[in-house]
């Protein structure tokens, strides 16, 4: 599923960049970080580089949440000045990000349908907006979440084998038991 602007993370593409910049934003509680955290396992385990930094509201449920991965194909050691994807699960402050996560006419903006409209805060950036209905195919899976779901969307679109996010997912969410991994993993490959 490659969409336009970005490619597949592939060390063969000598007219590719060397770093790709992801943000991933919603609510606290959404799964934001934990889909982060994954990402940036899987990176490692497909053979690339990568760095991650979050930021987040209230440390209580419901706070605003980012995680900004900068993905290499050789050692990163910053995140970039612009982002190339924004996953969005919802919308709740996410203004509170446009300085942190810059975005461009050359950003995507993947967005739940069911989230509500994007602001118009990062629709001012001139970034495509494309919509992946996450928690409706969640729903697909008992215990389905939408961040595993957009995490798999995530990886298709990156070109992150799936061997590499699967035991990205197994090895971060085994201690939530067989049943939480299995639904995970199920999602992503939705």
């Amino acid at each position: 599923m490659t969409i336009g602007t970005p490619r597949p993370m592939t060390s063969t593409q000598s007219s590719r960049p060397k770093t790709f910049s992801v943000a991933i934003i919603g609510s606290g509680g959404s799964g934001v970080v934990t889909a982060g955290q994954i990402l940036l396992k899987a990176v490692a385990k497909a053979g690339f580089y990568g760095l991650m930094s979050r930021s987040s509201g209230p440390q209580i449920r419901g706070g605003e949440s980012a995680a900004m991965i900068r993905i290499g194909l050789e050692p990163v050691t910053c995140l970039d000045d612009r982002f190339e994807i924004l996953l969005a699960f919802d919308w709740l402050n996410s203004d509170r990000f446009k300085d942190e996560i810059p975005l461009s006419k050359d950003s995507i903006i993947i967005r739940d349908p069911d989230a509500g409209d994007v602001p118009q805060v990062l629709l001012d950036s001139g970034a495509r907006v494309i919509e992946a209905p996450l928690s409706t195919l969640a729903k697909q899976v008992d215990q389905g979440r939408g961040n595993m779901v957009g995490l798999g969307f995530l990886s298709e679109l990156l070109g992150i084998p799936q061997v590499a996010i699967l035991g990205a997912v197994a090895s971060t969410l085994k201690r939530k038991g067989t049943a939480v991994t299995q639904a995970a993993q199920a999602c992503v490959t939705l």
